[in-house]
């Protein structure tokens, strides 16, 4: 689930954001418990009150038993191909490119190199 202005410019082909919700409450009347998954979450401006709201919007139709809030990350290869992949427009790769690495790269054992992308923050945090 995302917030319904990134969902519709980045999700492209997915369901929006009310039609996820409204299937969260279908299963949680069901009986089944449910979790959501807000992801990623993306630094726009006010991106705070953004958010709040769609937490706002889903704990007011459902109380999910868990909820993961994740933010963009993203591997070297795809990184490295922000500028090529988004149909959507310039938005992404340019929040993209104002995003600092928040850890210095670290070699996991296994790796041929080390990890320098992946945990990143936006420049305003």
């Amino acid at each position: 689930m995302n917030y319904d202005v990134i969902s519709k410019k980045f999700e492209i082909g997915a369901p929006t954001f009310e039609r996820r919700l409204k299937a969260a409450v279908k299963v949680q009347e069901a009986g089944y418990p449910i979790r959501i998954r807000l992801d990623p979450i993306v630094p726009i401006d006010d991106w705070e009150k953004a958010y709040a709201k769609t937490i706002k919007s889903i704990f007011d139709k459902v109380l999910p038993e868990r909820m993961t809030l994740g933010t963009l990350r993203f591997e070297r290869g795809f990184y490295n191909m922000r500028n090529s992949i988004f149909t959507s427009g310039p938005t992404l790769p340019e929040i993209l490119d104002q995003m600092e690495q928040m850890f210095e790269p670290k070699l996991f054992e296994g790796s041929k190199r080390p990890l320098t992308y992946g945990i990143c923050k936006s420049p305003k945090d």
